[in-house]
């Protein structure tokens, strides 16, 4: 392979105008809600193995972002999808924007960080990316205590086993459903 061939293999695919190109980060299946113009909605299946790529219309991306009633539960910026395309920078509305939407390959250089700034960096991510790190804590040969902490991690979204579930009468009283 010639120079000028790794050069074109690591550039970032070409959308077209109003086309945004987004890849899936994890090997499971994402669905996209999308809603067309006219308000048609729909759910495409995407990926089955991380890289998988979705080529989607801005608009309907943003339709289909402004119909949720969470921000952070949109594939387009949890993480789940990472957009790809040349011009990546452009969607981004810094109301919705979480930050989230990181690289393979940047998660996979966080690694090289060494104590404090490792935790401080990891602490940043949701528990999507922090459990992509973990999956490829492996792959990278990153050190015991980096494994431990990305496990410790993980324990906090475990469910308590501890003591009884409270009812639901206790858990309206105290706000929580």
């Amino acid at each position: 392979m010639s120079d000028t061939d790794t050069t074109k293999a690591k550039r970032a695919p070409h959308a077209r105008d109003g086309e945004e190109i987004w890849e899936t980060t994890t090997d499971g299946l994402v669905w996209v809600p999308t809603v067309d113009s006219r308000g048609r909605e729909r759910n495409v299946k995407i990926g089955g193995k991380a890289g998988a790529r979705l080529r989607i219309n801005t608009l309907d991306r943003e339709l289909a972002e402004e119909r949720l009633s969470e921000p952070s539960a949109s594939v387009f910026r949890n993480g789940m999808l990472v957009r790809v395309d040349s011009r990546k920078g452009d969607h981004a509305d810094p109301e919705l924007d979480l930050g989230q939407e990181i690289s393979t390959e940047d998660l996979m250089a966080a690694f090289a960080k060494s104590g404090n700034a490792f935790q401080s960096y990891v602490n940043r991510l949701n528990e999507l990316n922090q459990r992509r790190m973990l999956e490829m804590a492996p792959a990278v040969n990153a050190s015991v205590a980096q494994v431990e902490y990305l496990t410790g991690l993980m324990e906090q979204y475990r469910p308590s086993t501890e003591g009884t579930q409270p009812s639901v009468a206790e858990m309206q009283r105290r706000g929580e459903a």
